[in-house]
């Protein structure tokens, strides 16, 4: 049958809020929080999902026509944090960069049946980069491709917030390339590059993610 939720929500505090759906360790600061969706049969579509905090916006919309498979998508997202490190405290990952975030992303069906679509591009302090693909549209991705490049002006900014010190005389410009293909419980770096200041790396592989017997 068919289906709808239309939601919205603002306060002073997301943490409180945080706690009557069973999520803690929120901080208590204004948000707003808004939800149109509908789902018929097996589609469902997000009209709108907007999150609005200090520090924090993120905004999607799309429609899977597959729900709850992960294929045949339709997908905008767009989020901006102010401070990445702060964000991924709320989830308890400690190690990301204190530095802002800003991505923009989305996913296209292919029509014929084919492999969706997918593109994206962000900057995390002075690094931008690109990431494409095409996504097959079997459950355990095996079949896609993907492409991703960032560079820097200065590799310095990224060492330092994760504290680590580069000792140089002036700016240190670094660059990555990467082609990435997903096998059965396997990942194939077809190619990747690496170059920091005159050191350049290549390297191409195979990871196996099966348990060995």
């Amino acid at each position: 049958g068919d289906s709808s939720l239309l939601f919205h929500s603002t306060g002073p505090g997301i943490g409180v809020f945080g706690q009557l759906v069973g999520v803690n360790d929120l901080p208590d600061k204004p948000y707003s929080l808004q939800l149109d969706a509908r789902r018929k049969a097996q589609e469902l579509q997000v009209k709108q999902l907007s999150f609005v905090s200090e520090g924090l916006s993120v905004e999607a919309s799309g429609v899977a026509h597959k729900f709850p498979e992960p294929r045949d998508l339709e997908l905008d997202v767009a989020a901006e944090a102010d401070n990445l490190h702060a964000i991924g405290k709320l989830f308890s990952v400690a190690y990301l960069p204190a530095l802002p975030l800003s991505v923009k992303a989305s996913v296209k069906s292919d029509a014929a049946g084919g492999k969706d679509e997918l593109r994206g591009h962000f900057s995390l302090g002075n690094v931008a980069g690109e990431v494409s693909g095409q996504l097959s549209r079997k459950k355990d991705l095996s079949g896609s491709t993907f492409r991703y490049h960032a560079s820097t002006p200065d590799l310095r900014e990224l060492a330092g917030a994760r504290g680590i010190e580069v000792v140089a005389a002036g700016r240190v410009p670094a660059r990555l390339e990467a082609e990435l293909a997903v096998l059965p419980e396997q990942l194939r770096i077809t190619r990747l590059t690496a170059k920091i200041a005159d050191d350049q790396l290549r390297a191409t592989g195979l990871l196996d993610f099966r348990q060995a017997e």
